[in-house]
């Protein structure tokens, strides 16, 4: 996809901006159309009436504006990204503001953003693709929000996130509802899954995350499923033992 190579191409460049550039303390966030003082389809003329510096980026077409790493072509802009490094919070109108920091998980922007899915692990960095044409990537030098043509829309949408590892995060703790998806890093329980997940079943899911070291403890209205080489719980309530909460919790090396 073509927000893979950009990550990929483009991360020790962002780097050095974000390092080289101060930043604001909160950046107005239009999902698919503008980032802080940059707007997709802005030309030539208008990037320079920012009053943003202007320099030319990696390759033909990417210019650093500013804290900005802008992609363009003949039509305009057609792509932004920020790093977060020293934003403080994110605003998209209408909504109020996310507090941010460096610690702040991916899964919590993107549950503010919406319509996003599952994080993708990919060589180089993580990417979370949401709706609008907007994500968020994280990489070794941090973590950067996007907007433009790098991001196609997710095929599966989250509801809601769970962070494994971080009991402390917006996104720390769910109750399951029916006909929701929710995304454990990169693991998907969709509404068919939760509603036929058992303790016993969770041994056996593949992928991302493995489930193999698992401990289950039976309680009086509830069973619980602490895994944590993997940083999450999950409690199984009533006497059908459906899956009725999933927690993050401290993880182990």
């Amino acid at each position: 996809m073509r927000y893979v190579i950009a990550l990929i191409v483009g991360l020790s460049v962002m780097v050095l901006v974000s390092s080289a550039s101060a930043q604001s303390p909160c950046v107005t966030l239009k999902p698919g159309k503008s980032l802080g003082k940059i707007s997709i389809g802005m030309t030539q003329a208008q990037l320079k009436a920012t009053g943003l510096p202007i320099k030319d980026g990696f390759t033909e077409g990417v210019f650093e504006v500013g804290q900005y790493q802008v992609w363009t072509d003949k039509t305009g802009v057609t792509a932004v990204r920020l790093s977060l490094g020293g934003v403080q919070c994110l605003e998209i109108p209408g909504k109020s503001r996310l507090n941010i920091s460096q610690k702040t998980p991916m899964a919590d922007i993107a549950q503010y953003l919406g319509t996003c899915g599952p994080i993708a692990h990919n060589r180089g960095g993580n990417v979370i693709a949401c709706g609008d044409n907007t994500g968020v990537l994280g990489h070794m030098g941090g973590m950067d929000i996007g907007i433009g043509d790098h991001f196609s829309a997710p095929a599966t949408t989250c509801d809601a996130y769970i962070t494994p590892g971080a009991p402390g995060s917006k996104t720390a703790s769910v109750e399951v509802e029916e006909n929701k998806t929710y995304c454990v890093d990169s693991r998907v329980f969709s509404p068919q899954l939760t509603s036929k997940l058992k303790p016993a079943d969770l041994t056996a899911l593949d992928g991302e995350l493995r489930y193999n070291t698992c401990k289950t403890t039976a309680n009086r209205g509830a069973t619980v499923v602490d895994c944590p080489y993997q940083g999450v719980s999950f409690v199984f309530g009533g006497p059908t033992l459906m899956l009725s909460k999933i927690n993050a919790i401290e993880m182990k090396q």
